[in-house]
């Protein structure tokens, strides 16, 4: 009987861990897709300045997670996330709006 509650025990908290973990990776990447967005926007109406400081905190936001998924997220999609943002930036320090549309485009559904 007491292996059959520990069992139980250790389902219980798996089931628990393995929510919170989608959780934060849902809202973490909701997060994100949200700054793309404005970052899409802005490049819409061609005003650099603010999708580079859009460029910027978004890279952070992105830094401080990417060490969190890494532990859970296939570290392939990671890989294409990195490469994405790095050009996005190119695309971004020398404006070419169609280009940084596209980019964006890519990231925005490699966090969906």
């Amino acid at each position: 009987m007491k292996a059959v509650a520990l069992i139980f025990g250790i389902l219980i908290v798996l089931f628990i861990l393995s929510t919170l973990t989608s959780e934060y990776i849902d809202d973490s990447s909701a997060s994100i897709t949200q700054q793309l967005e404005y970052m899409e926007n802005s490049v819409r109406e061609g005003k650099w300045r603010e999708v580079r400081e859009s460029m910027s905190m978004t890279k952070k936001e992105w830094e401080h997670v990417r060490d969190k998924w890494a532990m859970i997220i296939d570290h392939g999609d990671m890989e294409n996330i990195n490469l994405g943002f790095s050009r996005l930036k190119e695309y971004i320090d020398e404006p070419d709006p169609t280009q940084a549309l596209a980019e964006i485009s890519a990231l925005k559904l490699l966090f969906e």
